[in-house]
């Protein structure tokens, strides 16, 4: 096991890993990286990066798949809209979520919507969807907050804070200046937050494009 930055090091080298190496790293920047992770970690010696998903961690919001989780497993209604076919239309056709097989299918679809969207299109889409089900419950905080993030940087020098966009947005959806932003955001978010310019960056669901690259 072996941090980032020596693969990286490597790889700029011209070397090759060991086989069997292996680099521990964690997306989005939840609390149980810090509570759960970074212990065992460090009962174990091994290195680590988190990637941090930075408006998330400074707004405390939770990130959209849960969101949507807590709204489909507390909701008080049944039907679900399907997602528009475009930007600002009207949501589709509702569904029965009692249906286990209609309901799996509607709600792929709005996982798949929501990963693509920009986060104004993102944050009003959910609020729509919230409002055709009317969830019983608000979704727990489940994101570090900064403080937190530099309790994990200080405590724990063996895990690397890295970026994974500001807003969780898919890059290869993105055009050239929505990723320039995402990643310049982000960036000089950890900067000022902890101290400490992130150098290496995930891309969210793991999509990348060959422009965002």
């Amino acid at each position: 096991v072996i941090g980032i930055s020596e693969l990286s090091a490597l790889l700029a080298a011209g070397e090759e890993p060991p086989p069997g190496t292996v680099v521990i790293t964690f997306d989005d920047g939840y609390r149980d990286n810090l509570e759960v992770a970074a212990p065992i970690l460090a009962r174990h010696g091994l290195p680590a990066v988190v990637y941090l998903a930075t408006a998330y961690v400074g707004d405390g919001e939770t990130q959209w798949a849960d969101r949507l989780h807590t709204m489909v497993t507390t909701r008080t209604r049944h039907r679900c809209p399907q997602p528009p076919a475009e930007p600002s239309a009207e949501l589709g056709a509702a569904v029965d979520l009692q249906d286990a097989t209609a309901g799996a299918g509607v709600l792929g679809a709005w996982h798949r919507h929501l990963m693509t969207a920009a986060y104004p299109e993102r944050a009003a889409l959910l609020a729509r969807l919230a409002e055709a089900l009317e969830p019983a419950e608000e979704p727990p905080r489940l994101t570090l907050t900064w403080d937190e993030v530099r309790e994990l940087a200080t405590t724990h020098p063996k895990i690397e804070i890295g970026v994974h966009t500001a807003n969780h947005t898919d890059l290869a959806a993105a055009d050239e200046a929505a990723v320039w932003d995402e990643l310049v955001t982000s960036i000089n978010a950890v900067e000022k937050a902890i101290g400490i310019r992130p150098r290496h960056q995930s891309f969210p669901y793991g999509r990348v494009s060959a422009e965002a690259r």
